[in-house]
């Protein structure tokens, strides 16, 4: 487990350092293909969806579906580093203790 945790770190990193796509090189994805992927009613995606759309975290590609903005998935992946590495120096710590993990 502390090996996945630690390639997630290293994922987030490398993905900061690196980048993403550009939004315009990236295909959106249907509300629909998001429905049947996750087993949710296409209401249910509609309503969330429309949410984190008016919140700026999806973008509306016109009709073709969705994208996530290169923008918030910076903002998402700053947040979310050093979290990634509280999390791995307490597995760090709870290896070295004689706790089984």
């Amino acid at each position: 487990m502390l090996r996945k945790i630690h390639l997630e770190a290293v994922h987030i990193t490398t993905w900061r350092q690196q980048g993403a796509a550009a939004d315009s090189d990236r295909r959106p994805v249907s509300m629909m293909a998001i429905s049947n992927s996750r087993r949710l009613p296409y209401e249910t995606v509609r309503r969330h969806s429309s949410r984190l759309v008016e919140r700026g975290l999806w973008v509306r590609a016109d009709r073709n579906g969705l994208i996530v903005p290169v923008a918030a998935l910076r903002d998402m992946t700053a947040e979310a580093g050093p979290v990634v590495q509280l999390i791995l120096g307490f597995m760090q710590e709870l290896c070295a203790s004689d706790l089984e993990v």
